[in-house]
């Protein structure tokens, strides 16, 4: 199973911020379909939610999305 987060911090003189959205997206298939819509999602060839799980179905791939994951903390 494969995870995919995206979480971005900067850090400048003055202080630091660290950001991260609510998606959480888990992908579960063989191998070579994973590296596959992995570079079709990461090349933006997939652009909106239904394209990603059509995709993922003609892939093969079982996708189990989470909006509202908190993936930083204080």
């Amino acid at each position: 199973m494969c995870h995919m987060s995206l979480v971005i911090a900067f850090v400048g003189s003055e202080g630091a911020v660290i950001a991260g959205d609510l998606r959480e997206i888990q992908i579960a298939g063989p191998d070579a379909a994973i590296n596959r819509f992995e570079h079709e999602l990461y090349s933006g060839q997939i652009r909106t939610d239904s394209d990603l799980k059509k995709r993922a179905i003609e892939n093969g791939i079982i996708l189990r999305l989470r909006d509202d994951k908190c993936k930083i903390s204080d």
